[in-house]
């Protein structure tokens, strides 16, 4: 079976943490044709001499801060893949097969953009002094159409168009949102492939703006869907 090339996307900002986790889970894969792209978002600490530990299995790009939207953006522009795939520098890839299985669903079906998989969300260190862990760590394996577990197209991706880089929150919800209003054909592995981690400092918890934020990705689709032309 042909094995196309695949860029993986990493976007990075103060994550000196988690970073090196992440790139070994993706450094990992039983694939040999893939690239992997870290985008060190203006980091303050030593994500990028983290990063730039992995050359030459990795490519290290660094821009002013700007936001994940425009760093995976930005590392998009410097893909050379016929497939793409992303990955948060504090989440761990689950399956060291992830690739060559989602590889396989979109070879078994050609007018398949994208394929999905399960996540399971799992404790970070930081949480040890906090009592009990959160209630997702607690919670069966999901079905996850999140950033974390697609493997998409390329030329399905560039339909779609790039990450929204107004918006800090539901960023992939705003683009998934986008796909599917395209009608993109995708299928959902039962596999795991993400492990998410939860941690203190996760943007989803501790942005005070959230709730307005994904309102703001609602209001976009209701805006898209009334200004949509009537088919004739």
């Amino acid at each position: 079976m042909h094995e196309p090339l695949i860029s993986t996307v990493i976007p990075a900002r103060n994550v000196e943490r988690y970073l090196a986790d992440a790139v070994q889970s993706i450094l990992k894969q039983k694939y040999e044709m893939m690239e992997v792209i870290i985008v060190d978002d203006g980091s303050t600490d030593r994500t990028l001499e983290v990063a730039e530990s992995f050359k030459p299995d990795v490519r290290v790009i660094s821009q002013p801060q700007r936001g994940h939207a425009a760093a995976r953006n930005h590392g998009l522009l410097e893909s050379h893949g016929e497939l793409l795939s992303f990955c948060d520098a504090d989440d761990l890839w689950a399956d060291e097969n992830r690739l060559k299985k989602q590889v396989e669903a979109l070879a078994d079906d050609r007018h398949l953009d994208m394929v999905f998989g399960h996540l399971q969300a799992f404790r970070g260190s930081d949480w040890a002094e906090r009592g009990p862990p959160p209630p997702e760590c607690r919670a069966a394996p999901q079905p996850g159409p999140v950033v974390g577990t697609i493997l998409i197209r390329s030329d399905a991706f560039h339909r779609v168009g790039g990450f929204d880089e107004s918006s800090r929150l539901g960023v992939f919800v705003d683009w998934y949102t986008r796909a599917r209003e395209l009608g993109l054909k995708e299928r959902m592995l039962t596999d795991v492939l993400l492990y998410r981690r939860i941690h203190r400092e996760n943007t989803s918890a501790t942005d005070t703006g959230a709730r307005s934020q994904y309102a703001r990705v609602l209001k976009k689709a209701l805006d898209r869907r009334r200004n949509k032309p009537d088919p004739e």
